[in-house]
């Protein structure tokens, strides 16, 4: 093994750095000085120290699976004084490193481990590792935008596109999304994002190949089981995107403070996706269940089609605080509650909000 990639593989330093260990003096190869880079060391027989320390390879690897806070970069260190993914677990007196990368502002699953064959295996494009993602969209995202984020758009001349996508639901009139990828590009997902016309607010990654996120809370982290390991090194190849339960979704859209519940309990935004819920398809039409459909202004209520109501057309939608009253005529109606009272108390014609949402059939404009 050659010297550089021996102290590497002791956790000295890398191996750029042990090779300046390595010429400026500061190595010995059984009590002699070695400057040549050259250098083959018997793991067994050879004594190496630096700095007069001995130094030994290490039995077994270490494999962690981090769930990354926003705010703290995917490096080894940091020049400007960032905290970084390596300073939020036990390194055991080894050089770790992250598998891959998510930016700064990006939370979720991130590797860490001393095993450059790992890492390699987790990275390389030809391996085609799915990475899945939730990410909340500037706007509402229909049909259109799913076809476009599938097909691809050109990044730096090269088609970019998602394995699999779909919307989950209208957040306060934005869109979440869950997402897969199979490239690990700079800044894929958020630059395919604004091609189409929709930037990222917030992007988490929950799995990467076969390992899922799931309960682990934001700036936690464990070892991966010799299974999982295993499985890392083996699989490979597309197997599409992976179901999400409502638990996570819920708490993920309560933590981006996106739904218009704000304040709600996580289990209780839980129940409201689930059955009979608020679901919307991936065109971005309402879901084919009766109940309220959407969150925030421009909400509406479905009737036993499941369809919006029509245009201008009566029928009963839902305000800003997912209050519900009916929609009278088109134009100057008054705003009406359950019990056909005026909500308003003195007969005023709706306001502006409201005669924008009946033009745009509920869409919200400003």
């Amino acid at each position: 093994m050659r010297i550089n990639r021996y102290l590497a593989s002791c956790g000295v330093a890398s191996r750029r750095k042990s090779e300046e260990l390595i010429m400026s003096g500061k190595v010995k190869v059984n009590g002699a000085v070695v400057t040549d880079l050259a250098t083959d060391i018997n793991e067994e027989k050879d004594k190496v120290t630096v700095s007069g320390r001995p130094v030994k390879l290490k039995t077994g690897n270490v494999y962690y699976m981090l769930n990354k806070p926003a705010g703290v970069i995917s490096a080894s260190s940091s020049d400007h004084g960032d905290k970084t993914v390596i300073d939020m677990v036990d390194s055991r007196g080894r050089r770790l490193f992250p598998v891959g990368r998510l930016d700064k502002d990006t939370e979720g699953l991130i590797f860490i481990t001393d095993d450059g064959d790992f890492a390699y295996r987790m990275t390389h494009p030809k391996f085609e590792k799915e990475k899945q993602y939730l990410a909340v969209l500037t706007g509402n995202v229909d049909d259109r935008d799913i076809k476009k984020l599938s097909k691809g758009v050109l990044l730096d001349g090269r088609n970019a596109n998602a394995k699999a996508v779909r919307k989950i639901e209208n957040v306060n009139g934005d869109s979440l999304i869950d997402i897969t990828i199979s490239e690990g590009r700079n800044r894929q997902i958020r630059r395919m994002c604004e091609i189409i016309g929709h930037p990222v607010k917030s992007l988490k990654r929950i799995r990467e190949g076969s390992i899922s996120l799931g309960n682990l809370g934001v700036g936690e982290y464990r070892e991966l089981t010799a299974s999982e390991v295993k499985k890392c090194l083996s699989e490979t190849g597309v197997s599409g995107m992976n179901h999400i339960s409502r638990e996570i979704i819920a708490g993920y859209v309560m933590k981006t403070g996106s739904a218009a519940g704000k304040g709600r309990s996580a289990s209780s935004d839980a129940k409201r996706y689930g059955s009979g819920s608020t679901e919307k398809d991936e065109a971005g039409r309402g879901g084919r269940k009766t109940g309220v459909h959407g969150t925030g202004k421009g909400a509406y209520i479905a009737g036993a089609s499941g369809k919006r109501p029509s245009k201008g057309r009566c029928g009963p939608v839902a305000d800003e605080d997912g209050a519900k009253y009916t929609r009278r005529s088109r134009f100057g109606s008054n705003r009406r509650n359950d019990s056909g009272r005026d909500r308003n108390g003195d007969g005023k014609k709706e306001n502006r909000l409201m005669r924008i949402a009946v033009r745009t059939g509920g869409k919200d404009k400003d």
